[in-house]
């Protein structure tokens, strides 16, 4: 532990009809050991029509609303109206698991001296659909094949280490560098208890900040100056993404259909946008490596095999499945941008 004042931090929430978990998510930073008087929540609000935004004055919450309702341009709002140097960005269905995730990650990017520091993942909550289960390790069938970084943070970071340098190791934390020229995963700061920075970067990339489809892509913005990135390897995050597969197949849909009709706005956010920042990094097999997606889920054999080794491997039954769902949409995607 160290001995310095813990500086005030902005938890920012994007929420829509949040009533389903919010009690849990806010139940969860009331119990940080981080004193309680530097935490200021803010609900950024896409027009609830639940209790969400009454309960959220009632738990002592800053609200703010977001007129466009885009979670991508909620937390842009909560960049700019955060009045802490830090900032923390969690999702309304991301829950803490252990009182120490904030002040471990806060002592992280003080004693490391990092711009931002994430958590070390997502764990399934009990009770809750196996879909669940593989949304938090992978998020999709898309996102497992070109990327291959799990999200569970039993192996979250031995992932990493097998491709990045992994420095100032200890039981609660590290520290990860990129480096300047190898392949990077998927990483978005916008999530996942993230801990930012927020004067670094209104210092060192104001433009980029000006522009709410720049915000998930900070990450690959963030390495143009500084290579390394903090893990918390206490914080982990209970994440109650799906309710069913329909549900989350529907998510799915609609990530699709802003990477092809939206590129120019929160369709800007996504897949596309950040292929553009990854593209010297990834080089021409990265560069060509999303096309052969259509042809892994469409010749059965590939997808199924790998489907069977992620279930034997990591327990997850439902890449296959998903894989003949999400191929159609992409193809189309595909042929429009090229």
């Amino acid at each position: 532990m160290i001995t310095m004042e813990l500086p005030k931090v902005t938890v920012i929430i994007a929420t829509y009809n949040s009533m389903h978990v919010l009690p849990r998510v806010l139940n969860a930073i009331d119990n940080q050991s981080y004193p309680k008087e530097k935490i200021t929540v803010m609900l950024v609000d896409g027009g609830s029509t639940d209790e969400t935004i009454d309960y959220g004055y009632e738990r002592g919450c800053s609200i703010i609303s977001n007129p466009r309702t885009e979670p991508v341009y909620a937390k842009f709002l909560g960049f700019v109206e955060s009045k802490t140097d830090l900032i923390v960005y969690l999702d309304h269905d991301e829950v803490y698991t252990s009182p120490y995730c904030l002040v471990d990650q806060v002592e992280c990017m003080l004693v490391n001296n990092v711009q931002t520091v994430i958590s070390a993942g997502y764990v399934n909550p009990e009770g809750e659909h196996l879909i669940n289960d593989y949304i938090n390790e992978y998020g999709d069938p898309f996102s497992l094949f070109v990327y291959r970084v799990s999200k569970s943070p039993d192996i979250f970071v031995a992932d990493l280490s097998k491709h990045y340098v992994i420095s100032n190791e200890n039981a609660r934390s590290c520290v990860v560098d990129f480096g300047h020229d190898k392949a990077l995963p998927l990483i978005e700061l916008l999530a996942m208890g993230t801990l930012i920075n927020k004067k670094y970067f209104l210092d060192n990339f104001s433009d980029v900040v000006k522009k709410p489809e720049n915000l998930p892509h900070l990450f690959y913005v963030l390495l143009s100056k500084d290579t390394r990135i903090g893990v918390c390897k206490t914080h982990s995050l209970a994440h109650y993404s799906s309710e069913s597969i329909s549900k989350y197949l529907n998510k799915i849909s609609w990530r699709i259909r802003n990477n092809i009709y939206h590129v120019k706005g929160v369709g800007a956010s996504g897949f596309l946008m950040r292929e553009s920042l990854m593209a010297k990094r990834n080089g021409k097999v990265g560069k060509y490596k999303k096309f052969l997606f259509i042809p892994y889920s469409l010749l059965i054999f590939p997808a199924l095999l790998d489907t069977v080794y992620l279930l034997i491997k990591r327990k997850k039954l439902f890449s296959f499945f998903i894989c003949r769902f999400v191929y159609l949409p992409l193809l189309q995607l595909f042929f429009i941008q090229y």
